[in-house]
């Protein structure tokens, strides 16, 4: 820097300003320049001292500063002879003060209180930071200009030489260019973040004034917010510059400044893709806060869920699935959350480690912390109960369950340990059979197919003797299938011996194979091709029929006499011989007259013969 450009910098600072020593016209935020430089400094003290006191009366925790910048000492207090050590603590009080002053400053009380300090300590030239930190807030409105417009912010240099455009016309800071200036300046993005955790720091001895640190949380997420969705790429330095202040947010004991780092968490994860460490960082960092202040759970957890939602990782780790088993009223608040939006995300990442800790009993706890919530089982039947798993979850969980268990059972030797595992597995099990039927069966068709040994194929079949409909599971020696398979199996001789399968379990009242599926496999086989499947299926059906009832049994009947074609197939006769030898007996309509009048309607037609021959399949 030359000479002559030093003293012209030198003439630029505060303490040279020349507004300082003409007393035609003064800095004022309530009076006309004009009028302010008429005011002597015992009536500018005098406005300051009044504001202060009715500020006493909102907040007591005011009164601190009488001794200080509104003692009768400040009076006579020059600060451009001062010491550095003197102006050091004196800056110190009024970023303090202009702190705390914030929430009030739209206030007359606060206002005067600024004009007092505009006058003695000309803090629109020692202070611009702490000044704009305290209006900005209020950048809509016309006392924020009125402020603004005392700043000597010509130089293009300087910090807030952008806001030079409102002066002179005296109009409101748009929004728009507020948030505009905030993703191209990360200088004062940090301020925005860093003037949040001073405030905080300055109301930390004042925690019963903290409702009064909304407005600034407000204006925090209204600004970082659309400014993150506005920008058109997300950088790796505004991440950096945003991340200290989101643990520190995740951190916080105050529940408006949590919320505010949720939305900046979730606008962060819907706009830009992060590290994996990074991820993990901030699920675990959630999820540890939930567990240590127990409030804003539900909005935590949606924060989580779209976090997820959006990145993608392997897992999540050890210490967020302990964090998250802690929560208190888990399985209630994402069942709230599901009524609304997919807790999908999350659950694809929580029930698979959730299932392996139920298999290998590691109920994984961090030390020193007390779990709030239920055993892992407990957690993982709530869950199952209480909602649906969307997005090819169902299968997902059917799939992890059962290679866990067969991972597990097929390395452990210990029977009393796997007769445990069985015991505490089984009602899960029967859960997701129940609930979700077509995803657990195709779960077991798909890893049948894969089993290597004979040590598989036992723990296999123990899996399946844990579900409510086993039967239908187990593996035909004729197709070496299931039965399930067996039924659909293109060679008519595996779906015969599969129908002969389903006769033997009725007739011996075998455990394990509920009546719906039975009824459903003996229908479809009465609509086979294959004739000889039809006859054992109709025999399966007579073994049934005592438990679907007469009127049941009949109408499943019925419809092959509609079906049979002996034109194209002799040998329906065999069949039909068989269903009028069935519908004719006794037991069938026995005390039901109604029924009995029903069937001979419908077998009225083929009582009339049309065909001479006696060969023919008619006569027969």
């Amino acid at each position: 820097m030359t000479s002559l450009a030093f003293q012209l910098k030198r003439l630029a600072l505060p303490q040279n300003d020349l507004s300082l020593l003409s007393r035609k016209e003064a800095p004022s935020l309530l009076f006309d320049c004009k009028e302010a430089a008429a005011i002597d400094r015992d009536t500018f003290f005098a406005i300051g001292c009044t504001g202060l006191e009715e500020l006493i009366g909102i907040d007591p925790s005011f009164e601190e500063f009488q001794s200080t910048l509104f003692s009768q000492a400040s009076k006579g207090l020059e600060r451009s002879v001062q010491t550095k050590q003197v102006n050091a603590q004196l800056n110190a009080n009024i970023l303090v003060f202009l702190t705390r002053l914030s929430p009030y400053f739209m206030l007359k009380p606060a206002q005067k209180c600024i004009e007092w300090l505009i006058h003695r300590f000309h803090i629109h030239l020692y202070n611009q930071d702490s000044l704009i930190g305290c209006v900005l807030p209020y950048h809509e409105t016309k006392v924020f200009v009125r402020t603004i417009q005392l700043l000597q912010i010509s130089d293009p240099t300087h910090r807030w030489h952008w806001l030079e455009p409102i002066q002179k016309p005296g109009i409101p800071l748009a929004r728009s260019t507020l948030i505009t200036h905030c993703y191209k300046d990360l200088n004062f993005m940090d301020f925005i973040c860093n003037l949040v955790t001073k405030s905080i720091k300055a109301f930390s001895d004042y925690p019963g004034n903290t409702a009064q640190l909304r407005v600034l949380f407000s204006f925090y997420a209204s600004t970082i917010v659309p400014a993150l969705n506005a920008v058109e790429k997300i950088t790796d330095s505004m991440i950096a510059k945003l991340l200290p202040y989101i643990q520190k947010g995740l951190k916080s004991s105050l529940a408006d400044y949590r919320a505010a780092t949720y939305m900046i968490i979730c606008q962060l994860a819907v706009k830009v893709v992060m590290e994996t460490s990074l991820i993990n960082t901030l699920a675990q960092q959630i999820s540890k806060a939930l567990v240590k202040i127990p409030t804003l759970i539900r909005e935590g957890l949606s924060c989580l869920i779209i976090l997820l939602q959006h990145q993608k990782t392997e897992n999540i780790s050890k210490k967020t699935f302990n964090h998250l088993c802690n929560i208190p009223g888990l399985v209630t608040i994402l069942q709230e959350i599901d009524t609304r939006y997919q807790v999908s995300p999350l659950l694809h990442y929580f029930l698979p480690t959730l299932i392996r800790s139920v298999i290998t009993d590691e109920m994984a706890e961090e030390q020193g912390e007390t779990s709030v919530c239920q055993t892992h089982i407990q957690l993982l039947e709530a869950i199952l109960q209480n909602i649906t798993l969307e997005s090819n979850l169902d299968h997902t969980v059917a799939n992890v369950l059962l290679e866990e268990y067969i991972s597990h059972s097929t390395k452990s030797a210990n029977s009393d340990s796997l007769s445990a595992l069985n015991q505490k597995i089984m009602p899960v099990v029967r859960r997701l059979e129940t609930k979700y039927p077509n995803a657990f069966d195709s779960v077991l068709e798909e890893r049948l197919k894969k089993i290597k040994s004979k040590r598989e194929q036992d723990v296999f079949h123990q899996f399946i003797y844990l579900s409510l409909n086993s039967a239908k599971h187990q593996v035909l020696a004729d197709s070496n299938t299931s039965l399930l398979l067996s039924l659909n199996h293109p060679q008519s001789t595996i779906r015969i011996s599969a129908v002969e399968c389903l006769k033997e379990i009725i007739n011996t009242s075998q455990e394990g194979c509920d009546h719906l599926f039975l009824k459903e496999a003996i229908l479809e086989r009465l609509k086979d091709d294959s004739l000889e499947v039809v006859l054992v299926a109709m025999q399966a059906l007579e073994a049934f029929s005592g438990c679907i009832g007469q009127e049941e049994t009949v109408s499943c009947l019925l419809p092959l006499f509609q079906r049979a074609d002996l034109s194209e197939d002799e040998h329906w006769h065999i069949v039909l011989e068989e269903a009028v030898t069935f519908l004719s007996s006794g037991k069938l309509h026995n005390g039901n007259e109604t029924l009995a009048n029903q069937i001979w309607m419908a077998l009225l037609p083929y009582m009339v013969l049309t065909s001479p021959a006696k060969a023919s399949a008619e006569q027969k």
